[in-house]
């Protein structure tokens, strides 16, 4: 997944743009961190594999930037957003502190406007406890209409081809 998106980045800031990852519930951004972390050590295990396949060897962990676009319910996350942004532009020079905004309050547990706008065109989409926050409306429309409800409909069909989904949750009961 990681070599993936590192292509990707790279194929971004070609074109002078970045790669584009949307945190969903995901409070005070610390998965871009995650993310940027993972390009910086799977960049230099690629270095130093001398079978590495040619177009990942040319791949950077300074390869263009990546903007995260953060939604969640609370907009008290706003400061952590702000000190997490900061903290990643000294910690990887590539990345500017703007690239990293919060969009609150935003209602994870139901269609959204501002979920499927956010989806559209992401790379990267984790969803944090949005599973677990979607647990009656899921339950209540596929009961009633026999479909999947909540935010999920509207995230599975805003997302493009090819974008890479990670749903992280801590229930057990769906």
């Amino acid at each position: 997944l990681l070599c993936g998106l590192l292509e990707r980045r790279k194929a971004a800031a070609q074109a002078g743009k970045e790669l584009k990852l949307v945190s969903l519930g995901g409070g005070p951004a610390f998965d871009i961190i995650a993310v940027l972390a993972g390009f910086e050590a799977v960049s230099v295990a690629i270095q130093q594999e001398p079978s590495a396949e040619p177009s990942l060897a040319e791949c950077s962990s300074s390869d263009g930037g990546v903007r995260c676009e953060v939604l969640d319910l609370a907009p008290a996350w706003s400061s952590a957003v702000d000190a997490v942004a900061g903290e990643v532009a000294e910690m990887w020079p590539q990345q500017q502190p703007h690239f990293i905004q919060l969009q609150a309050p935003v209602d994870l547990r139901a269609e959204d406007e501002a979920i499927s706008s956010a989806v559209t065109g992401a790379d990267l989409v984790i969803a944090a406890y949005v599973v677990h926050e979607n647990e009656a409306s899921l339950r209540e429309s596929a009961a009633s209409l026999g479909c999947l409800g909540g935010a999920l409909p509207s995230i599975f069909r805003s997302s493009r081809l090819g974008a890479a989904l990670i749903f992280l949750d801590a229930t057990h009961r769906l």
